[in-house]
């Protein structure tokens, strides 16, 4: 595992995975490092000699790519020099993806770049679906925050089925970004809270990522990647009984049918436990791959794909603002009056 920050989360996925052993943490010596390698048992290995030479391992690097000012780029092409398969956690550049495919096709070691988005249950099954509804598309909304905008750009190129964006209209009001476009006959429409905390990049975000397909059969909506999903079927009033209202057709689906459920996760639940899950998938699906295979090929040209529909949409979207956290500080009690105001009277 390379970093301590988000790596801690890749750490605990690694734990709680009943077939995946931690083999150490690659970190820069800082106490958090020192305190989550003692707490895992593991070697704290401070620079990229001290660490192993292997083969059949994964190195999971959770440090910032070139493309955010990182050095996680060039720590991957090192430990693949090294014989180590490697998992990049997104974002990084299509450029760069390609730069490191060359090194690990010339060590023939695997590449892969994580999305733990992508792989989690709501999100999975609206790809899933959007899948079989391909001709069947006709808008695409999708929400999401600077942060996630990665994933954004990933689960958008999955939904509209087609190949580059084009950009109709951009705007930005109280930091939020929306940019309207369209991809072959699919329209889409993309919000994103563009601005960061001031001290905390990841703190403050209002939306982690969000879904809404607007079919020629009805619309399936995903407010929030930890779910739930639901249905809401194109309107047919059928026939109408003795007092003039609908009755309905026989065996017509329910508005708000759940297809993916939500158990109402608590934040620190969610990360703990789905996207825990999501990363031990992601780690799981780099040591299985073979070197050169065509199913190896595909995924590093979805990322390459991915990267590229997220430069291009980054650059309409703009760098995010700064905010400071008192200006969206959660207030316990304004919480308890608007639950108050929202239960039936």
């Amino acid at each position: 595992m390379c970093g301590s920050t988000f790596g801690a989360v890749h750490a605990c996925a690694v734990d709680r995975a009943d077939d995946l052993q931690l083999a150490g943490l690659f970190a820069s010596g800082s106490e958090r490092s020192k305190t989550l390698a003692r707490a895992y048992g593991v070697p704290l290995w401070t620079g990229v000699e001290h660490v192993p030479r292997e083969s059949d391992a994964v190195a999971s690097i959770v440090l910032r790519s070139a493309a955010l000012g990182g050095h996680g780029t060039e720590l991957a092409e090192k430990l693949m020099d090294s014989g180590w398969n490697v998992l990049l956690e997104q974002p990084v550049r299509a450029d760069e993806i390609k730069h490191l495919l060359a090194s690990a096709t010339r060590n023939k070691v695997i590449l892969h770049v994580g999305n733990l988005y992508l792989r989690l249950p709501a999100v999975a099954m609206v790809t899933r679906v959007a899948g079989r509804m391909r001709g069947r598309i006709r808008s695409v909304r999708i929400s999401a925050s600077s942060q996630t905008l990665l994933p954004a750009a990933a689960l958008l190129r999955r939904l509209v089925q087609g190949g580059s964006p084009r950009i109709e209209h951009v705007s930005t009001h109280a930091g939020v970004t929306t940019c309207i476009g369209c991809c072959s006959d699919t329209g889409f429409t993309l919000t994103v809270h563009n601005e960061q905390d001031s001290v905390n990049r990841d703190d403050g975000l209002l939306a982690l990522l969000g879904a809404e397909i607007i079919t020629d059969a009805g619309v399936l909506a995903m407010a929030d990647c930890s779910g739930p999903a639901l249905w809401y079927p194109r309107l047919e009033m059928g026939r109408l009984d003795a007092f003039g209202l609908p009755a309905g057709l026989p065996g017509s689906p329910h508005r708000g049918l759940v297809l993916s459920s939500s158990p109402g996760w608590s934040l620190d639940d969610f990360i703990r436990i789905a996207w825990t899950a999501a990363i031990a998938e992601d780690i799981r699906a780099c040591a299985r791959a073979s070197v050169g295979s065509g199913s190896d090929r595909r995924e590093l040209a979805r990322s390459i794909a991915d990267a590229t529909w997220w430069t291009l949409l980054s650059r309409e979207i703009g760098l995010p603002a700064q905010a400071e956290r008192e200006a969206w500080r959660l207030d316990a009690a304004w919480f308890e009056q608007v639950r108050a105001i929202a239960e039936p009277e």
